[in-house]
C-alpha cells in the first residue's frame, strides 16, 4: 500500500471510530473505539510526519512486537512496506 492511501484509509477509520464513541453508548465497543482511535490519530500523525515523542515510542513498540511474531523482519520496520 502507498503512503497516501494507507494515509486515506487511516483517517477513515479515524473517522468511524470517533462516530462509535460519538453514539454515545457507555459499552466495550465505546471503549474499544477509543484504544483504536488513539492508535490511529498516532499512525496518522507519524505518516503526516508530525508525530509526538509518544506516538513514536507506540510505533516502535508495535515494530519490535511484530519483529518477535515474525511479521517483520529484524532489519526492518513495519514502515519499510509502505510505498511511497
Amino acid at each position: 500500500m502507498n503512503k497516501a492511501d494507507l494515509l486515506s484509509n487511516t483517517e477513515s477509520q479515524i473517522n468511524q471510530a470517533a462516530l462509535s464513541i460519538a453514539d454515545g453508548k457507555k459499552d466495550m465497543a465505546n471503549d474499544n473505539a477509543v484504544g483504536k482511535l488513539l492508535f490511529l490519530c498516532a499512525l496518522h500523525r507519524v505518516l503526516d510526519g508530525k508525530p509526538h515523542p509518544g506516538d513514536l515510542g507506540m510505533m516502535d513498540g508495535i515494530n519490535d512486537c511484530l519483529q518477535q511474531l515474525g511479521l517483520v523482519d529484524t532489519s526492518k520496520t513495519f514502515f519499510a512496506a509502505i510505498q511511497p
